[in-house]
C-alpha cells in the first residue's frame, strides 16, 4: 500500500490533482479511526479529517516519498485533533462561565419573586384569619382538602348551590381584604 501511496503522491506533486482523491480514499478509514481516539464526535471527526487533508494537499511538498506517509498523516491529525479539543474545552469553559454569570445575575430577581410569593401567602393567611370561623373552615375544606361543592353540601347540610354562593362571597371578602392590605401596606 505504501508503494501505491508514494506513486500517487508523486503524481500529485507532478500536477495530477485527481490522484489526491485516491490518496484520501486509501487512507481515510484509518485516519478517521485515529482521530476518533482524540475526538469521539463524528461530525468533529469529519471536520478534522477534512482539515488534515486540506493541510496535506497544501503541504505535500514537505513530504519525502519513501518515508512513512501514514505516520506523517497521523501526526498532522494528532495536532489538529488536540487543537480542536483545546478549542472545544475553552469554548465550554466560556459557556460555563457565561451560564454561571446569568444564574448569579438573575439570582436577585429570583429572590424578589420568591419574596413576593411569600408576601402574598402571608397576606392571604392574614386575610383568611380575619374571616369568621365558619368562612375559614369552608375555605380550608374547599381548597386545602379539595372537597367540591357537592361533598361540602353533604358535609355541611347545605345545597351545592348554596355552598357555591357562600364560597363566592367569601372569596370576594378575601379579595377586598387583600386589596385593602396592599393599598395600605
Amino acid at each position: 500500500m505504501m508503494d501505491d501511496l508514494d506513486q500517487l503522491i508523486l503524481q500529485v506533486k507532478a500536477g495530477k490533482r485527481e490522484a489526491f482523491s485516491q490518496i484520501v480514499r486509501l487512507t481515510q478509514n484509518r485516519l478517521r479511526g485515529f482521530i476518533m481516539w482524540y475526538v469521539p464526535v463524528a461530525s468533529e471527526v469529519d471536520d478534522i479529517a477534512q482539515d488534515v487533508y486540506l493541510y496535506v494537499f497544501d503541504n505535500l511538498s514537505q513530504y519525502e516519498p519513501g518515508s512513512d506517509f501514514q505516520a506523517w498523516l497521523r501526526e498532522i491529525a494528532r495536532y489538529r485533533s488536540l487543537n480542536r479539543a483545546r478549542k472545544v474545552s475553552r469554548q465550554m469553559q466560556r459557556e460555563n462561565r457565561y451560564a454561571e454569570h446569568l444564574i448569579l445575575e438573575n439570582e436577585p430577581e429570583n429572590d424578589q419573586i420568591q419574596n413576593a410569593q411569600e408576601d402574598r401567602i402571608d397576606l392571604m393567611k392574614k386575610c383568611l384569619n380575619k374571616l369568621p370561623e365558619k368562612s375559614q373552615q369552608l375555605i380550608k375544606q374547599r381548597y386545602f382538602q379539595n372537597l367540591n361543592s357537592e361533598d361540602l353540601s353533604e358535609k355541611l347540610s347545605m345545597s351545592a348551590a348554596g355552598i357555591r354562593m357562600t364560597l363566592m362571597r367569601v372569596r370576594n371578602l378575601l379579595r377586598e381584604c387583600i386589596s385593602s392590605e396592599t393599598a395600605n401596606g
